[in-house]
Parts: structure tokens; sequence; C-alpha cells
């Protein structure tokens, strides 16, 4: 049986999206595909434009002449666009393979859900760049998650950015990830512990690259310092 892929419905019914996956064939994905890469293309390419993750570097680069800093403007461009595509490859491939890895649902089954998943990743990103470009400011810590809660409270600054992973938006994916296995797999704990597993894991690899200092990773790579 073919069913019409229906985004925003199955955004609130995963286990609708569940049994029509499993039942037979969603139409047209491909296109709704499309759509979050280009979304993301074009999400990336602003954000990178406005400064939000080069802002330290490009204040170093600028330093170095006009030619240079042209130049590493637009490879910064090229590299957020590639990044871009490779953050939803990850959501959305990635993430598939893994559930299918750990459970007994087929790799493909997971991909309609993953598509959702990666557009409200998107949707977050899109609202925190319109939040700070209203404000003029760019900051590291979503106003979504326990990022600015914990920083208020807490010195460690690998736990404030930990917990900057976990937002709003993470609850409502991890709802909605669990609602979809535990509709194919009735074994509602082990779906819970995979999903927030996942998520954990996630989590904490981000929380390191966070704590990068990529100002003086690249003041070492030049030389040591700027002249």
């Amino acid at each position: 049986m073919v069913y019409d892929y229906r985004h925003f419905h199955y955004m609130t019914h995963p286990e609708q999206l569940a049994a029509h996956t499993m039942q037979g064939e969603l139409r047209p994905t491909k296109r709704a595909l499309f759509l979050v890469f280009a979304v993301s293309f074009l999400l990336f390419g602003f954000r990178n434009v406005y400064g939000f993750g080069s802002h330290t570097v490009m204040h170093i680069l600028a330093q170095e002449g006009e030619a240079m800093y042209q130049v590493a403007r637009l490879m910064s461009l090229l590299g957020s666009m590639l990044y871009s595509g490779l953050y939803v490859a990850l959501i959305i491939f990635g993430m598939a393979f893994i559930f299918a890895a750990f459970t007994e649902i087929p790799y493909r089954a997971f991909l309609p859900l993953q598509l959702i998943v990666a557009s409200l990743y998107l949707f977050e990103k899109a609202l925190l760049t319109l939040f700070f470009v209203m404000r003029d400011e760019i900051a590291s810590l979503s106003v979504f998650s326990f990022g600015p809660l914990a920083h208020r409270w807490i010195d460690n600054e690998f736990l404030v950015y930990f917990l900057n992973q976990w937002s709003i938006f993470t609850i409502v994916i991890i709802s909605l990830q669990y609602r979809f296995i535990k509709t194919l797999e009735p074994n509602g704990k082990r779906a819970f512990v995979l999903v927030v597993g996942l998520h954990l894991f996630i989590t904490l690899i981000i929380a390191g690259i966070s704590l990068t200092p990529f100002d003086d990773l690249y003041r070492s790579l030049m030389g040591g310092g700027v002249r």
C-alpha cells in the first residue's frame, strides 16, 4: 500500500508513521529530503555570513590582511555549506543506521522519522539565529536549553555545554523517536534506554567539541600568533 508522506501530520503522530512505514510505501519523501537539505544550506550559509561559529577566528584573520581575510571568509562559507550537508546526513542516515543496528526494525523504516527529526533541529537553529540577529549578538548557549540556567549556577564549563544540548526540542525529538520505536517493538524500557543513550552519547561529543579553543589552535598552526 502507498501512503502520502505528510510531514507535519506525522510529526504529531509518530505511531501512525511507524505503522505506515512498515505496512507500505511513503511518497514523496524525496521532495521532503531535498527541501530539508536546501533549507540547511541556506540556514548555515546565513549563519556563517553573520558570524556564527567563526567570529573569533575571523577576528584573528582580519589582522592578516584584506586578501587573506577575503579568502578565509570564502573558505569558511564553503566549509559551512559542507558541514550543513554532513550535519543533516548524519541526523537522517547516521542515526537511522544506529537505531536499525540495535533494533529489529529495518534501516529504511527510520528514514522518514529522522527526516522529521532533522527538520526540528533546523527549526531550532533558525529560531536561535533569528533571536540573536534581532538582539544583534552571538552567544554559544541556546535560550531553549538548560545551558543558560546551568551557566548561572554551575562553574563547570563542560557540564554547562552538556546541558546546553538538552533543549525543549531535544525532549520533543526523544519523545518522537521513543514513540516510533515502541510502536514496532513492545519493549518500552529498551526503546527508552536506546533513544536516551544515543542522545547522551552525542551530547557528550558535542560538549567536548564546544570546549575546543579553535582560535588558539589557529594561532598554533600559524606559528604561534598573529603578527
